[in-house]
């Protein structure tokens, strides 16, 4: 459906219908600009006419037009306007002329050589880039349906935002005018800026009719009402309002309203740290992390990629906002994305981007992850894409439908121009089934989740493998039905545990919540004292050296992974050679002896050290005299752990010379702690 409306040009002379055309083109009213500098056109064929009769026609997204305009420019080999062949270029592939827009886009590339030609480069090849991939995309359609939501919905002018109401009405915000709006009637007229209106859904593609949402007050007089989003429990609402200040200068902020004791209460502008004082915020949608509500948006605030950014600001439980912060660089590029739409239950950002590569103009794309941490973004490729304007991608409770806005051909528009305005598009897939598993997880003991852990998570018959982040207890993977699947977490200071669960068929989307949780390993105190020799001797003092002995035995067989090192060392009678073979069969003896006991002896390492460490003196200091207690100290054999194990403290003794089995020893510092801990 098409509204004309003829535009009656005065009979003025070139330079004041220039004249004319040039205070329209200030005002950005394109279709009364471009009728004056046709006329003026048509007196004298003059390139500065020509360029901007093209410029209005780009603008206006009337591309057929633009084509045309910018290829005559073209082949009036102005200089002035060395961009031409670019956006002739961005024309063609804007009319679904791929080949040939590469073609154009390329002959620009070799040809510009202006001051920013490495940039202008960049952008070329990007958009090369995006034609291949609009080329490929359509010999390789998605199974989806694009469909046209009629008149109850759409008017020749502006629909945007669609809002799924529940299961059976759409929100959405409309500009319902027949005719061509220009920038006066805009500042002086309510029913030229968005407003607010609803319709009850019959079906997946009928709609009723349309009306006014005056029920509710989202929508005011006077200003622009649009882009709404309500947060998973349905007791906000989120959306953006604009006004014209004292300077005719127009800008948008983010409202929110809330449902309580069953009415919506009056809308309130969020604070500076979602809405930058200067800046224009839009386009709310909203997901959630451990601390709250995390509300995502767009913005032109200074601190981004350039253009429009994706941002995001975290609602406390105390109902506050945390600063925005940029959604990074994954996400975020030198161009604008806008329109952000958070699948929260499947982790999904859905935006739309004119900065990545694209089939044309803004195009929808999907990156799952969350706050700063995104996959690669990829494209929604062809049919949800088009050489047009595609953004607004939502999806309704069902998840295999949803909307999108687009200027493709096909909606109603004004006049002439078949992609002037946007209309609301139903997104249909076939009915495929999505399935899930997600969680937290806790600490076994106090309950809380595991936050600052590196927790690793394998999921068997699947070969994943995913690393939580050190500020994430969540865990969220796409699962088959009829599979049953096992998890299993590993972390240090924690023993490993598992999770086992089967994935039921189901004729709904499901996603099956396991949460999991991890015993602390407790803390335990190891005493590895030393064993003492009789001089001479190749075997151990026992009963002595029993109780050490078996006490590492224990150790080793709870920690089947531990490996030993034994050294055994000598006094300082006799030569070097001698003692290194006596402290070598001592280390041997000890070694035999865990062999004996159950210890394999890939586990153990042995080395007899003679009297080069020795733990004192042989001889006193004062005296000069020989002290045998000093050697039968230096009569040792000692352990060193090869690693380390989680929870557990070892601490070495070097043991008692005079070591009565019968009674127990004392407990050393480490011990008394640890027990005053447990009696606590």
């Amino acid at each position: 459906m098409a509204v004309a409306q003829k535009i009656e040009v005065p009979r003025y002379s070139f330079k004041n219908l220039v004249k004319v055309a040039d205070a329209s083109f200030a005002e950005h009213s394109w279709e009364v600009a471009s009728a004056y500098y046709e006329a003026a056109f048509n007196k004298r064929s003059d390139s500065y006419c020509a360029n901007q009769i093209a410029t209005c026609a780009f603008n206006n997204r009337d591309f057929v037009k633009a084509e045309t305009w910018f290829n005559t420019l073209l082949g009036m080999n102005a200089p002035m306007y060395p961009k031409a062949g670019f956006y002739y270029g961005l024309s063609l592939k804007a009319n679904s002329k791929y080949a040939d827009a590469k073609k154009a886009l390329n002959n620009f590339k070799k040809s510009y050589n202006g001051p920013d030609k490495v940039l202008e480069k960049k952008i070329v090849d990007a958009q090369v880039k995006g034609c291949d991939f609009a080329l490929n995309t359509m010999a390789h359609p998605d199974t989806v349906r694009i469909i046209h939501l009629g008149s109850n919905v759409n008017s020749p002018f502006t629909d945007a935002a669609p809002v799924p109401y529940g299961d059976t009405a759409l929100i959405w915000s409309s500009l319902k005018s027949d005719t061509l709006i220009n920038y006066d009637q805009l500042k002086s007229s309510n029913n030229n800026f968005l407003q607010f209106y609803v319709v009850d859904k019959i079906n997946d593609s009928t709609y009723g009719e349309g009306r006014y949402l005056k029920q509710l007050p989202f929508n005011e007089d006077k200003t622009f009402n649009s882009n709404g989003a309500f947060s998973q429990d349905g007791k906000r609402f989120y959306f953006v309002r604009g006004k014209m200040d004292d300077h005719q200068v127009f800008s948008t902020a983010i409202y929110e309203c809330t449902f309580d004791k069953g009415k919506w209460n009056n809308p309130k502008q969020l604070g500076g740290e979602v809405n930058m004082p200067g800046s224009n915020n839009s386009h709310p949608t909203i997901g959630e992390n451990k601390y709250g509500e995390v509300l995502y948006f767009d913005s032109d605030r200074p601190g981004g990629e350039g253009g429009k950014d994706i941002w995001f600001s975290i609602r406390g439980k105390d109902g506050n906002f945390s600063p925005a912060v940029n959604a990074g660089k994954k996400i975020n590029t030198p161009g604008d994305e806008v329109t952000p739409y958070y699948d929260a239950k499947n982790y999904i950002l859905y935006f739309s981007s004119d900065g990545l590569s694209g089939m044309g103009g803004l195009d929808i794309f999907k990156a799952q992850g969350f706050q700063k941490k995104w996959a690669t973004p990829t494209n929604m490729g062809y049919p949800v894409n088009s050489a047009l304007d595609d953004f607004y991608y939502i999806l309704d409770g069902k998840h295999y439908t949803g909307y999108l806005v687009s200027n493709r051909p096909g909606i109603f528009h004004v006049k002439d121009s078949q992609t002037c305005c946007d209309d609301i598009w139903r997104v249909i897939y076939p009915r495929q089934i999505y399935y899930a598993v997600r969680g937290k997880v806790f600490n076994s003991k106090t309950h809380q989740p595991i936050a600052g852990a590196d927790l690793k998570i394998v999921i068997k018959d699947t070969l994943f493998h995913q690393e939580m982040s050190k500020s994430d207890d969540q865990y969220f993977y796409d699962t088959k039905a009829g599979r049953t699947y096992t998890i299993r977490l590993q972390d240090s200071g924690y023993h490993d545990t598992t999770a086992t669960f089967h994935v039921t068929q189901r004729d709904y989307n499901d996603t099956l919540t396991v949460n999991l949780y991890l015993r602390p390993v407790e803390k335990v105190t190891i005493v590895l004292k030393n064993i003492f020799f009789d001089f001479d001797h190749k075997d151990a003092k026992m009963p002595e050296s029993k109780k050490s002995l078996d006490t590492l035995i224990t150790f080793m067989k709870s920690n089947p992974d531990l490996r030993v090192l034994i050294r055994s060392h000598t006094d300082h009678m006799g030569s070097l050679d001698y003692n290194m073979a006596l402290s070598a069969g001592r280390a041997a003896w000890v070694t035999h002896y865990l062999i004996q006991n159950g210890i394999d002896s890939s586990r153990l390492e042995s080395k007899g050290m003679a009297f080069l460490e020795p733990r004192v003196a042989e001889i006193d200091s004062v005296t000069k005299q020989d002290c045998p207690q000093c050697r039968a100290l230096n009569r040792r054999t000692d352990f060193t752990v090869l690693g380390t194990v989680p929870g557990v403290i070892i601490n070495y003794k070097d043991g008692d010379l005079n070591f009565d089995p019968d009674k127990p020893d004392t407990l050393d510092e480490q011990q008394q702690q640890d027990k005053k801990n447990q009696d606590k």
